[in-house]
């Protein structure tokens, strides 16, 4: 890991405002919508010095490895467990359809004991490969948890 994306990556976990990410998370998943979780995280993250534009940059910066770290973080779940201990990762669970790729993982929050639900997709067949991380829902119970992400990997066949 290359000192500036240590840096980087210090920044987002000493700037992480919990309480406001996990109030983007709960509102989103009350009302059934997915949840971008890097515009999340960065947006959490972008009450200290840097701004949100600000950590774009560094994120994307081409100089630096910041968005390949952030990439398999991504795909491994521990991107949100390395910027809080708040969130451990319980669940990981992968499916591989000829290009595409779906990473599905089960965080428990702590705080506020909740399971949430996140997925990372990736299609490397479509011209504009786009990847998503969302928020997908968040439960009470790891039985439930575990039921949804069943349904889920069922379904995106």
């Amino acid at each position: 890991m290359k000192s500036n994306n240590q840096s980087f990556f210090k920044y987002l976990k000493d700037n992480l405002y919990l309480e406001c990410f996990l109030e983007h998370l709960d509102i989103k998943a009350a009302n059934a919508i997915n949840i971008d979780v890097d515009h999340c995280i960065l947006e959490a993250c972008s009450y200290g010095k840097k701004k949100i534009n600000d950590l774009l940059k560094e994120l994307y910066d081409v100089k630096s490895d910041n968005f390949q770290t952030w990439d398999d973080l991504r795909t491994s779940g521990k991107l949100i467990p390395k910027l809080s201990n708040n969130f451990q990762l319980l669940q990981k669970s992968a499916k591989r359809k000829k290009d595409a790729f779906l990473y599905i993982h089960i965080l428990k929050s702590k705080i506020n004991s909740k399971y949430y639900v996140t997925s990372y997709f990736v299609d490397l067949d479509l011209l504009e490969i786009n990847p998503e991380y969302l928020i997908l829902n968040s439960f009470k119970n790891l039985k439930d948890a575990k039921k949804s992400v069943s349904i889920y990997m069922k379904h995106k066949n």
